[in-house]
Order: C-alpha cells, then structure tokens, then sequence
C-alpha cells in the first residue's frame, strides 16, 4: 500500500495535483476510495478529473464513475464548491 499525501481544496485545484493524484494511482488498480476527506467531496471530483483528462471518457460515465467514489454536485458546502472547481479546471485546461 502506498500513501501519497495531497494538499487539495476547491480554492487550490490545480493542474500539478491532478497530475500527481493520477500518477498516485497504479494503472492496474483502482481504489474504491481515497480517503480525502469523510464525505468524498475532494476524492470525488479528483477522480472525476482523473476519467476526464487521462482516460478520456465521457462527461456522463465520468459523472457516474465519480459518483460511486464521492462526487456529489448536487450537494451544498464542500461538495458545491468542488464540482465548481473542477468546472473551472476543464475550463481552464481544455484538452
């Protein structure tokens, strides 16, 4: 096992922790949960970025596939102010 500490926030989003967060993750295993934060706000919306911007899957299986491992847009607080950032990360970061 192997633990990689992330400094992350809705206010600090940037594109050397989604790089750092994807090469974290081995390429044959995915976890079901990194634990972030007990609500799955951040882990969520990394993971949503992680399927966006490495694998390049679709908005809709992202979504879903971020879902099951926290992401939760439709939330206030946390949650809210995450799935805003990601926003503007795709928008900052087009691929």
């Amino acid at each position: 096992m192997k633990y990689v500490g992330l400094e992350v926030s809705p206010q600090t989003l940037t594109n050397a922790t989604v790089r750092e967060f994807s090469r974290a993750r081995p390429r044959h295993v995915r976890p079901t949960r990194v634990p972030l934060r007990r609500d799955g706000s951040l882990a969520g919306g990394l993971w949503y970025l992680h399927f966006r911007t490495v694998e390049q899957i679709s908005d809709e299986v992202a979504r879903i596939r971020a879902g099951s491992l926290g992401l939760r847009e439709d939330r206030d607080g946390t949650h809210r102010d995450m799935w805003l950032a990601v926003q503007k990360y795709l928008t900052d970061n087009p691929r």
